[in-house]
């Protein structure tokens, strides 16, 4: 039998559910507060105040952990340090957390974390997290190189998380591929991403995802994936179901290369800025990126489908708005500053959708904006309705 490990010191208070699976949860009093049954470790009915808790797997160097389930579930945590399905402190190009799952769930159910960490990166909105240390994870790698796949948090039923919740994240080079965050009738007072990786040159943050329905409330910004300066593409982020996002939402952002993200909002409540693709320092494609607003959604930041800075182009970026949906605010399909072209981009306004200027300012529909570019061709806004 292996047992968990109870680390005890100035810096953290933890609990490490073993992986060599035999063990027990233990909090820091050394009583059972959690049971551990083969891949799952579960968290019932606890109060926990110490300072800097931690929960997850312990993940070692140069290996794969897979499989690995945290259950949270009508307790709370005042106090929360790290939160995750596993931890890896270092990484290497051996290092994956694959298909690990974290769930949060239950009415009585509230964890907060005491310390957010980081930086952001200034001015630039949307502001979006760097490489911070505490927090909600389905995978995390702090340190050198690791890849993390198709791992998940869920917080439904009703909890309160009060920090930044990541499906997963690897923070010294590595691919953050498939995963994903569901916040189902649940409220999240911080900043939400589906995949994060801090990389280079063709370091992926794809296909990661951000679902927020059924009456959820979001504090926070909100992002699919973000690779800080590699390749963010195919991810996405639905708000649907009657939910409330106060901040901005970007499914793919920071890439060199941002194509084929997508944001959909139905019967939702937005109150920032929504971008489907967007880079923020000299990139290269922000590509057939998609924007819908559906039902009686309401948005009154501005959408932006294509975002680029420096880049080579934002082609073939849609916005569509249908429904009984209402805008207030701008509306571009491809947005360029400094860029080479912007051509074939589409805002397409339908039904009983409603587009219209706030009270002492005036709104526009823009098919294609570039600003010190090059080439802007056949772009085009339909209003049908």
């Amino acid at each position: 039998m292996n047992n968990s490990k109870i680390l005890l010191s100035s810096i953290a208070i933890s609990i490490l559910c073993s992986v060599s699976l035999e063990a027990t949860c233990q909090d820091v009093t050394g009583g059972t507060s959690g049971t551990h049954s083969q891949d799952t470790c579960t968290l019932s009915g606890q109060k926990i105040d110490t300072d800097k808790y931690n929960l997850y797997y312990n993940h070692k160097y140069n290996t794969t952990i897979t499989g690995k389930k945290i259950i949270i579930q009508d307790s709370n945590i005042t106090k929360g340090h790290t939160i995750a399905a596993t931890k890896a402190d270092n990484g290497s190009a051996n290092t994956k957390s694959i298909g690990n799952s974290l769930t949060i769930s239950g009415k009585d159910t509230n964890v907060t974390i005491n310390s957010v960490g980081g930086t952001t990166v200034p001015g630039i909105p949307p502001v979006s997290p760097v490489i911070p240390i505490y927090g909600i994870y389905g995978g995390l790698i702090v340190t050198s190189k690791g890849e993390v796949t198709d791992n998940s948090v869920k917080i439904d039923q009703n909890a309160t998380v009060k920090g930044n919740v990541y499906g997963a994240k690897t923070a010294g080079g590595g691919d953050a591929l498939k995963n994903s965050v569901v916040i189902n009738s649940a409220t999240v007072d911080g900043n939400i991403t589906g995949g994060f990786t801090k990389g280079g040159g063709f370091i992926k943050a794809n296909e990661n995802s951000v679902t927020i329905q059924n009456s959820a409330k979001v504090k926070g910004n909100v992002f699919g994936g973000d690779s800080t300066i590699g390749v963010s593409s195919e991810n996405s982020v639905l708000v649907d179901s009657s939910a409330t996002v106060d901040g901005n939402i970007t499914a793919g952002y920071n890439g060199q290369t941002a194509d084929k993200n997508r944001v959909t909002i139905k019967d939702a409540n937005v109150t920032g800025d929504v971008r489907a693709g967007k880079f923020v320092i000299a990139g290269d494609t922000a590509n057939e990126n998609n924007v819908t607003i559906d039902g009686k959604a309401n948005v009154s930041g501005t959408i932006i489908a294509g975002d680029i800075f420096k880049g080579t182009s934002a082609n073939k970026n849609r916005v569509t708005i249908k429904g009984d949906a209402n805008v207030t605010n701008h509306v571009l399909a491809a947005y360029v500053i400094n860029g080479e072209e912007a051509n074939e981009n589409s805002v397409t306004i339908s039904g009983n959708a409603n587009v219209s200027a706030k009270a002492g300012k005036t709104e526009y529909v823009v098919a294609a904006d570039i600003e010190n570019g090059k080439r802007a061709n056949r772009n085009s806004i339909t209003i049908d309705g």
